[in-house]
């Protein structure tokens, strides 16, 4: 027994020299597929080979030998189509938030422009007229509510609009001025159709007309042009990827996992390529949409001048009571015209009424005569002439070279898109071209880059494109574009546009003018099929580096001579390396990273390269030793 001791320390020294020689002669290359593969990509790790395997069998991953099974391979063409959907709404998240506040922001500066003129208008003639105003002031509250439904989107005729108006007031003021008098309907009707040749109020109505209908027509179609920019943009998020497109994504994002190269990334035109062949549907977009965004900066600039809205609706009730002050002072002219044409009325046997108590905050009684009622011009001093508190605390100058700012950005967004995405963390960055994925192994990738544009894709590399296929989507969104830039430079002109009352927007809300139903905080895509989706309340401040737009780092427009080096493309209007639009001072951070992956500075150590199988080594010798002890207490 004395010599067990010895002989247990031997054999376990043995086992364990053994168990070394036997794991470092495994092949365990595959386990830190294994690990990527369960971990970080959230699928069951069951049939995971802990070692290389023939790759005959595999449609896009094809190597000699590899570490996916074809079930594998199928789910990560999966995983890599919902990662790309993901991805694309990212990069669209700070121009969908531009256009969605955008387009709220003014909603809501319009809307509250025009109650404030409206309770301006109400604070003053009630201080100047009291009860009579306020038996009179139904028709100044319908001539704002129809200037509302003009604005939301009603085909109503906004000269129609003001006729009805200065024809209503002429009656109410003609019978104030002429209370004496008893006039029936067939009478009051004779009024009105001299009202042309009285011309009552001067020419403030006509003034009033054309400079309401030129504001109203450009506040209108450029709020509405703000919304059909975002509804574009909620649609083309629902363009999918084709099946070719997902193999070229598996095949860029998930194949190199399968020779064990966790940690190196495709190769920056590589994944140019990809993405070009992916969206080319998308960059069909471009051409409509900046021209939608040239039209939508001219009607900003007629807001910035002659057709500034906020000078039109603020003085509104200036205008008003100039237009009273008119009648006043050719109130008895007009009344003896409109008696020659249409005869002297009957008296009225109770005349009471041709004088009217005013509402004053003195002790006593104060009476008007009917004339002296509408002396109230030198009173307009009594008001307040501050300019609205207007939404947000700003004025129409500034929100609209806001906007002007921001759409200007977002042109060539739709060919930007793969420049986006590429220069993130998703592929190597330039200067890397000998230490990347290029769809094969870990080397430089030769294939140029193609230009921009689905027609030249025909010969993508890596998607197969049909480039004389249209996507159902893309062109209904390039017809709503080319109807709105045709509306726009309508009312840069000043014409008139109609509207379908489909969804109108209210004060950031949407409502279906059919059902009134209203929807908060909802989004709804009109031309393309509806759908709805939430957008962020507050998107000034991006809440990660995916909410930047950034211009491309000139890694590829595929226009250059085939004799030249390919590894350095530049788009035409690129960068030599990418910046945030408006902040030059600090290094961009990709927009995304496709894998969710911390930032590893680690680098896979050759094709294949494997990874240490200590824990498992261990296992063994551990086993091992418990063995040797058990046999050692039993002796």
């Amino acid at each position: 027994m004395a010599g067990c001791p010895n002989f247990c320390s031997q054999l376990a020294l043995l086992i364990f020299f053994s168990s070394l020689c036997y794991v470092s002669s495994l092949d365990l290359s595959c386990i830190g597929v294994k690990e990527e593969y369960n971990k970080k990509m959230g699928l069951r790790d069951d049939n995971v080979p802990i070692s290389p395997i023939s790759g005959n069998n595999l449609q896009v991953c094809t190597q000699e030998s590899t570490c996916c099974t074809p079930d594998m391979e199928n789910k990560l063409m999966s995983l890599s189509g919902k990662e790309f959907e993901s991805v694309v709404d990212n990069t669209f998240k700070l121009i969908k938030n531009t256009f969605v506040s955008r387009t709220k922001k003014f909603d809501d500066f319009f809307i509250e422009l025009l109650t404030k003129a409206e309770e301006d208008l109400n604070v003053m003639f009630v201080q100047t007229y009291g009860q009579i105003y306020k038996q009179n002031a139904k028709m100044f509250t319908e001539l704002f509510e129809d200037l509302r439904h003009y604005y939301k989107g009603s085909n109503v005729n906004l000269v129609d609009i003001l006729n009805d108006f200065f024809t209503d007031l002429l009656k109410r003021m003609f019978t104030l001025m002429n209370a004496q008098y008893l006039f029936d309907d067939d009478y009051m009707s004779c009024v009105t159709k001299h009202m042309d040749k009285l011309n009552p109020f001067g020419d403030v109505p006509q003034k009033l007309k054309r400079q309401v209908k030129r504001a109203f027509i450009a506040a209108r179609t450029f709020v509405q042009g703000l919304a059909i920019g975002r509804d574009v943009i909620l649609a083309m998020e629902r363009v999918k990827p084709t099946d070719e497109c997902r193999r070229g994504l598996t095949k860029m994002m998930y194949c190199p996992y399968c020779q064990g190269l966790m940690r190196t990334k495709p190769c920056n035109n590589y994944c140019l390529n990809t993405m070009k062949g992916c969206l080319a549907q998308h960059s069909e977009l471009n051409k409509a949409w900046n021209e939608y965004i040239e039209a939508l900066k001219l009607v900003a600039q007629r807001l910035e001048g002659p057709f500034n809205i906020e000078t039109v609706v603020d003085p509104i009730d200036v205008k008003i009571s100039e237009a009273i002050m008119n009648f006043q002072e050719h109130g008895a002219t007009v009344s003896d015209n409109i008696f020659k044409g249409c005869g002297t009325p009957r008296r009225n046997p109770s005349d009471s009424s041709s004088r009217f108590k005013r509402q004053s905050g003195e002790s006593g009684t104060d009476y008007y005569s009917g004339a002296d009622f509408m002396n109230f011009g030198n009173r307009r001093h009594e008001t307040s002439n501050e300019k609205p508190a207007t939404a947000g605390g700003t004025n129409l100058d500034r929100l609209v070279q806001d906007i002007k700012d921001k759409t200007e950005q977002a042109k060539n967004f739709w060919i930007q898109l793969p420049y986006l995405i590429c220069n993130g963390e998703v592929a190597a960055t330039q200067g890397q071209d000998d230490d990347c994925w290029n769809g094969k192994d870990r080397s430089r990738y030769v294939h140029m880059v193609q230009k921009d544009g689905r027609i030249y894709q025909a010969n993508n590399p890596e998607v197969t494109v049909d480039v004389q296929e249209d996507n159902g989507i893309v062109s209904v969104q390039i017809y709503n574009l080319k109807l709105i830039t045709t509306k726009l430079h309508h009312a840069y002109n000043g014409i008139d546009v109609e509207w379908t009352p489909t969804t109108q927007i209210q004060g950031g809300n949407l409502t279906d003018v059919a059902s009134g139903d209203r929807r908060k905080e909802t989004v709804v895509v009109e031309g393309s099929g509806k759908d709805s989706t939430r957008v962020d309340e507050d998107p000034e401040e991006p809440t990660s580096s995916g909410d930047r737009i950034v211009e491309g780092s000139g890694s590829g427009s595929g226009d250059k001579d085939p004799d030249e080096e390919t590894s350095q493309p530049v788009r035409p209007s690129g960068r030599p390396n990418p910046t945030v639009v408006g902040r030059t001072d600090r290094p961009v951070k990709p927009p995304y990273d496709v894998t969710n992956k911390p930032e590893d500075t680690k680098k896979d150590k050759g094709s294949g390269a494997s990874t240490p199988a200590s824990s498992s080594a261990f296992m063994l010798l551990s086993a091992g030793l418990v063995v040797i002890v058990q046999a050692c207490l039993l002796r």
